[in-house]
């Protein structure tokens, strides 16, 4: 990452392992925390409660189709300005 000030310093840092790479695995409540800030103004909070329920237990027998049912946008979400 490069990051240039207005007084035309520059920092650079450089992550050989950045989180969620396979050196730095994230944990379940990172990767439910991602979840919820990416899809939260798409997937109402019921829905993606059951997403990441399903996810979680998908070593104990949930079903893909079980997971994609339950990706259902909250409606006109497309419509939002933002």
């Amino acid at each position: 990452m490069t990051i240039r000030l207005s007084d035309g310093r520059e920092f650079v840092e450089r992550v050989a392992h950045p989180r969620g790479s396979p050196h730095r695995v994230m944990n379940w409540d990172e990767l439910s925390a991602l979840s919820r800030d990416t899809v939260a103004d798409a997937l109402p909070a019921d829905r993606l409660a059951k997403v990441l329920a399903r996810v979680a237990n998908l070593d104990r027998g949930t079903r893909a189709r079980e997971i994609t049912d339950a990706f259902v946008a909250a409606p006109g979400w497309l419509d939002r300005d933002g």
